[in-house]
Parts: structure tokens; C-alpha cells; sequence
């Protein structure tokens, strides 16, 4: 690889027998492109530590195969790197969050692929509901705990509050955590609300100015909660109850994330007042309706 007067570098590229030839010029756009992805790539495959001092600039110039000079044009010291590199990881929307709610769809799909006949009788639909939450939220805890992504996040989330509250860093990052955020409780908001319509649930009439999307913010608070309480007491993610805290009538075995989450959702639903059993066609009706979900 060389470098070129104008700022820009030119690839090369070895041909079958060992030969070296020309490829395309390589801007210097490019060559930040390049480095902030491999930074986001190790991130991903090693996770972020609280310091960077693991997270060598001249590893990643090597790693990226781009042309030192040109990085360091860019980038002056390895701080301005470090703090670009932070805003594209604040600012993208993890996979973790944002398949969480479709993850309790799912669960739905699942249960009644094998008993469409759950949907039937409105203790049916009461038992659906507290079963897509006994089982989803495990899914959503284990899938947070278990997740380098995750603690990526954490670990931007604790840096935001050591960095100087007057340096554009500190409300860069803070303003891509918040829009992250807010995209992840809309989903979730969002798969509530047409989950709780399809099993014939609805708000309680006296909560005011409660919404799904509050419902959502306190639901995932317990899981993410818990999830980080897990780091330290284990047993959080692993100790199981034999119960039916919910009266469903079916002793099944419970979590903490699970008991803690549908505690938070049954808190403000409440079955509609003209629920009643279903005919076959009504109960095909919705489950066409949750395929499109």
C-alpha cells in the first residue's frame, strides 16, 4: 500500500503467481470508514473495557490494513479515534434490544403452532398471557446477560458520566443512547400493545397518564436491572421456583427475571370486560393476524 500526495492511499493486491499490482485509491474517508469499522468488529468479538489502553490504535492500523499516516492525519492521538469510535457504538442500534420484542411474538407463534386451542376460552388467553411472559422474559435476560454488545453498552453508559460535562463527547454520546433507547422501548411498546389487544387485555382504566411505552420502560428496567445484578449473584439467572404466581392454575417453573417482569406487566393490564370463548373461526382470525405481527 502507498501513500499519495493528495491525502489518499492505493491499495494493492497480489496476483495468483505472486505478482503485486495496483487496486483502487483508498480516500481518506475511506481509511476512516475502514478503522471505525474494525474498532466496532473488535468490540463486538472481545467486548469494550472501561479503559482503552486493551484497545491498541496501532493493532486496529494493522488489523485494517490501511496506511498509518493517513490515520494519524485524521486522528492526531489515539484519543480522537477512541472518541469517534464511541459515538458510532452509542449510535447504532444493538441487535440485543431491538429483537427483544419481537421475541415475545414469537413465543406467541410457538405456544400456538402446537395449541391453537390456547386462544379459546378467556382463562386460556389469561394463561397465554402470563406463559409468553414467563417464557420471554428468560429469553430476553439470558440474551442480555450473555451478550458482548450488552456490555458494550454498559460500558459507554458508565463512561458517559466521567467525561467533563462541557466537552461535545459527553452530549454526543448521551444524546445516541437516548434516541437507542427510545427506538428499543417504542418496539417493545408497540408488541405489548398488539399482544394485549389479540388475548382481549387492555390497560387498567385508572392508571392516568401510564402508557405501553411506560409499561416497556419499567419492563425492560427489570430485566437490564437484573441482568446487571446477574455480573455479581449468579443465582439471579439460575435459581428456578416451582409456582403459580399468577393463578393460572398450572405449577410451572419460574425465574427471578421472569417473576420480576410479568409482575410489571400484569400490574397494568386487566382482562376486557366482554372477553368470552372464542369460535374456531375467531381464533383463526388471530392467529392470521399474529403471523403479520
Amino acid at each position: 500500500m502507498w501513500m499519495l500526495g493528495d491525502g489518499r492511499t492505493l491499495e494493492t493486491e497480489h496476483d495468483p503467481l505472486g505478482g503485486v499490482h495496483r487496486s483502487r485509491r483508498l480516500s481518506d474517508a475511506e481509511t476512516a470508514q475502514r478503522m471505525l469499522q474494525t474498532g466496532i468488529d473488535k468490540v463486538d468479538r472481545e467486548g469494550l473495557k472501561v479503559s482503552f489502553d486493551l484497545l491498541r490504535l496501532e493493532d486496529l492500523i494493522v488489523e485494517a490494513g490501511v496506511v498509518r499516516s493517513a490515520v494519524y492525519r485524521r486522528w492526531p492521538t489515539k484519543n480522537y479515534y477512541y472518541a469517534d469510535l464511541l459515538r458510532e457504538l452509542a449510535g447504532r442500534q444493538y441487535p440485543v434490544l431491538a429483537t427483544s420484542g419481537q421475541s415475545s411474538i414469537n413465543q406467541v407463534r410457538a405456544l400456538l403452532a402446537e395449541h391453537p386451542s390456547k386462544f379459546r376460552t378467556p382463562e386460556d388467553r389469561h394463561r397465554l398471557i402470563v406463559e409468553i411472559c414467563r417464557l420471554g422474559a428468560l429469553e430476553n435476560f439470558n440474551s442480555i446477560a450473555n451478550s458482548t454488545e450488552w456490555n458494550t453498552y454498559m460500558t459507554i453508559t458508565a463512561t458517559l458520566s466521567t467525561l467533563p460535562s462541557n466537552e461535545d463527547l459527553q452530549s454526543d454520546l448521551g444524546e445516541a443512547l437516548k434516541l437507542s433507547e427510545q427506538a428499543h422501548i417504542e418496539n417493545m411498546a408497540a408488541s405489548y400493545a398488539e399482544l394485549a389487544q389479540l388475548l382481549d387485555y387492555q390497560l387498567r382504566p385508572n392508571l392516568g397518564d401510564i402508557t405501553f411505552q411506560t409499561i416497556a420502560q419499567m419492563a425492560a428496567g427489570v430485566i437490564q436491572g437484573l441482568a446487571m445484578d446477574s455480573l455479581a449473584a449468579q443465582s439471579i439467572g439460575t435459581q428456578r421456583f416451582q409456582a403459580d404466581p399468577f393463578s393460572t392454575g398450572t405449577v410451572s417453573e419460574w425465574s427471578m427475571p421472569a417473576i420480576g417482569f410479568t409482575s410489571v406487566i400484569m400490574c397494568f393490564l386487566e382482562p376486557l370486560p366482554d372477553r368470552r370463548e372464542l369460535t374456531d373461526a375467531e381464533i383463526d382470525n388471530r392467529i392470521q393476524a399474529l403471523q403479520h405481527m
